[in-house]
């Protein structure tokens, strides 16, 4: 029964082995149609080097890229600083211009103020003038009221050439008007009262005047 059983058997096991080697023709069959197909993909897809890069990559417009993007980077950082350049020059200037500022405002208020004495020089000398009396001593006070006049000269300042000018209220303080001596003279400038004075550009002090009419 054995043996029976085994040659029973036995063209079971070769009809197996058959169909396994058909089973591997078949797949070897597929593999080489397929073959073709994988290829093209393959030549499809980029090459790239064992860096990871692709090889048919142009060096060349990478580097112009590059180029261009340095290029960019320098102009922005040059009107930057350009930018910063000229905030700091209007920054010197402003501040230039505020220090002259407060240095005319601290000597227009100290000249102001030295303004009364330079009047009362004026007075006292015009009271010596033909007084032979006092010669010497009148002399010695012309020097100092012109030395003290001359410190404030140095300081800018300036008295205001009003006689005989036409009447400006921007520039005189009208105290009176009287009757001009002839039409030219009207509307004119016929006396001062009290000097004005300007320091640099600006009237510290309006004249005083008698005015024809």
């Amino acid at each position: 029964m054995a043996n029976e059983h085994s040659q029973h058997e036995a063209p079971k096991g070769k009809h197996s082995g058959d169909h396994d080697l058909e089973v591997d023709e078949r797949l070897e069959q597929a593999a080489a149609d397929d073959a073709p197909h994988i290829a093209e993909e393959d030549e499809d897809l980029p090459v790239r080097s064992a860096s990871g890069e692709d090889e048919d990559a142009d060096p060349v417009k990478d580097h112009d890229l590059v180029v261009e993007e340095l290029k960019d980077e320098v102009q922005e950082a040059r009107d930057k600083h350009l930018r910063l350049l000229a905030e700091f020059e209007n920054f010197r200037r402003r501040s230039a211009k505020e220090a002259v500022t407060l240095r005319q405002t601290a000597a227009r208020d100290l000249i102001s103020d030295l303004l009364p004495v330079l009047d009362d020089f004026d007075r006292a000398l015009k009271a010596m003038d033909g007084n032979t009396e006092h010669e010497v001593d009148s002399e010695g006070f012309r020097l100092i009221a012109e030395k003290f006049r001359g410190i404030l000269e140095r300081r800018s300042l300036q008295p205001m050439d009003c006689l005989g000018q036409p009447f400006d209220p921007e520039q005189h303080e009208a105290i009176t008007e009287i009757p001009a001596p002839d039409k030219a003279q009207k509307g004119t400038v016929l006396d001062v009262i009290e000097e004005g004075y300007r320091l640099g550009e600006t009237i510290i002090r309006h004249a005083k005047v008698v005015v024809g009419k």
